[in-house]
């Protein structure tokens, strides 16, 4: 008995043989032990949290990760993996049936595609998830056209809507390694070729191959995705037109006094904001600088403290940190982190984070 893949579920071939393309491209040759809601997932052998890989049993539990925009994604934590000459088996044949895909890691049944893809590529993952719809649903992830490394690739069914993608299966999911525009196209899901991908196949290994060179070419078309983080203005993402409650202060800057200057957000509402100063701004022993955002003059005050005074309270790992006055003053590798809105103070000894 040997594991097949259908997209990116798990199923008993009742047949042992060497498994071929069409092996991982038929879903006619399996015969799914489970259905649930009538999607074949796991291909539980029976109802008490487990599903069989090549005769063995692996135990699940039922769980839930979270996207980057908080929604929550089911998922099925691992207990328990493959033996391992169950590993040494899936590992030849793979080499036998795609000499050119290079593996990254042994084969396990600890995580599957869309788990390392989306959740997490360490080593010590151990959720396997069917549905990875909701990172992508929730925005916190954009489809892009034109992909680049780091993006993420789908290879997605064509279930008869083509005007309608909404009831599409997403077989695979990878991670984009390069993208060649200057290669033509061979048709084979959509321009899947133009790409090095790094996935993990079901619960065979972790590969890195060409787009177009993988158990999953059953698939229609692909899509890319990437990383999206919310840019307001005025209260809109202008990525993604995600509306927030909070105020989005920008320029116009004024400055009030030497501790601080008022941003103005696009629906009229004001703040006052300490200055920011670089680090180097005080050296010599200035009282005074120059604030990177207003222009106006920042205070040091009498007293000449750094990261590591015991009034100074709120510090970054680079060694920035804010004065008791609120002034903020950054190292030069802090400042574009800073001008960014990621950049995040720490309170000492503390893990409480301010942004």
């Amino acid at each position: 008995m040997t594991l097949g893949l259908v997209g990116n579920k798990i199923a008993i071939k009742t047949q042992a043989q060497s498994i071929d393309h069409s092996c991982f491209s038929s879903v006619a040759e399996y015969t799914p032990i489970h259905k649930l809601n009538s999607i074949e997932l796991l291909s539980f052998s029976n109802a008490d949290g487990g599903f069989v890989i090549g005769g063995e049993y692996i135990s699940v539990q039922l769980s839930t990760v979270t996207t980057p925009n908080r929604t929550n994604v089911e998922v099925y934590k691992v207990l328990n993996d493959i033996s391992d000459d169950l590993v040494s088996d899936f590992n030849s044949i793979v080499a036998s049936q795609y000499p050119n895909a290079i593996r990254l890691g042994n084969a396990t049944a600890k995580y599957n595609c869309h788990s390392y893809a989306w959740y997490s590529q360490s080593s010590s993952n151990s959720y396997w998830m069917n549905y990875p719809s909701p990172y992508y649903e929730d925005n916190s992830y954009l489809e892009v056209s034109t992909p680049m490394q780091g993006d993420i690739i789908c290879y997605f069914d064509d279930n008869g809507t083509s005007n309608n993608y909404a009831d599409d299966s997403n077989l695979h999911s990878g991670i984009v390694v390069s993208y060649d525009s200057s290669i033509s196209s061979n048709g084979v899901c959509g321009n899947s070729n133009q790409v090095v991908v790094k996935s993990k196949w079901g619960a065979y290994g972790l590969y890195q191959h060409r787009g177009d060179q993988c158990p999953y070419t059953s698939a229609d078309y692909v899509k890319y995705y990437r990383r999206h983080y919310h840019s307001y203005e005025d209260h809109y993402c202008t990525g993604c037109n995600d509306y927030t409650t909070s105020h989005d202060y920008h320029d116009p800057y004024t400055w009030v006094d030497y501790n601080q200057h008022k941003a103005t957000c696009g629906c009229g509402a004001t703040t006052q904001q300490g200055h920011v100063v670089s680090s180097n701004a005080f050296s010599g022993g200035k009282r005074y600088a120059t604030c990177l955002i207003c222009g106006g003059l920042a205070e040091r005050g009498f007293v000449q403290l750094n990261a590591s005074s015991a009034e100074v309270q709120y510090v970054t790992d680079n060694g920035s940190y804010i004065l008791p006055n609120g002034v903020i003053v950054l190292v030069d590798e802090d400042i574009e982190l800073y001008l960014n809105s990621t950049l995040e103070f720490h309170k000492k000894d503390s893990q409480l984070l301010i942004e």
